[in-house]
């Protein structure tokens, strides 16, 4: 296993705590970390205690955020190769550098993204490139963009909710997986886990986790 860590700016601390509640926000948070993965060195030394978000790929590829009470995780769609002291990011030989994000984000911090039709999409990218001069190759922009609308983000979130918490209806320790409150489905668990737990949890090479019935 492939394990790459960030300490979270003040900006993405901003952003993952937020209740994620769309694809849309999942994106936007996915593309910021990346651009903070960008300029991180390898192994470079970070605190246990730091809000932080870690990269595991094996057979699965995911993004992990580790916050007080709060850990999530999602799909990373991009692949990781190792340059020197620091990481590049492609997507079938596309490669995904600091200017490429930086475009993709002024598309996908709006939020009505997910409501437009491909052609006021398309219009938009057009607009985009044309008139900032984005220094990028069109079909590689569009390439990314249908990723990033099409790929399923496997959403699972484990929360130390003490707030809310409700006896068995809403207990304190608990998996919410999916993001839209139309389809999420709640599992509560006896006692709190750490972030080895949610990893193990997601791969599927380590043996299952079982519920009683």
């Amino acid at each position: 296993m492939k394990k790459y860590t960030i300490k979270l700016s003040d900006i993405l601390v901003k952003q993952a705590t937020k209740a994620i509640r769309s694809k849309q926000h999942i994106v936007t948070l996915l593309l910021l970390t990346s651009k903070e993965l960008l300029c991180t060195k390898i192994n470079e030394y970070y605190n246990t205690n730091d809000n932080k978000a870690c990269v595991y790929i094996d057979k699965m590829s995911r993004i992990f955020y580790v916050l007080p009470q709060k850990m999530f995780s999602f799909q990373f769609p991009f692949i990781i190769q190792e340059q020197d002291e620091y990481i590049n990011l492609v997507y079938h030989n596309i490669n995904i550098d600091n200017t490429m994000t930086s475009f993709l984000l002024s598309l996908f911090l709006d939020e009505n993204i997910f409501k437009k039709s491909l052609k006021d999409i398309l219009e938009q990218v057009y607009d985009e490139l044309c008139i900032n001069e984005w220094a990028l190759d069109e079909s590689e922009c569009f390439e990314l963009i249908k990723l990033l609308i099409l790929f399923e983000p496997g959403y699972l979130r484990y929360d130390e909710d003490t707030e809310r918490m409700n006896g068995l209806i809403h207990p304190k320790n608990h998996l919410d997986l999916y993001y839209s409150s139309n389809n999420n489905i709640k599992i509560g668990i006896e006692n709190s886990i750490n972030e080895d737990w949610l990893i193990d949890l997601s791969n599927i090479r380590t043996e299952c986790k079982f519920l009683k019935k």
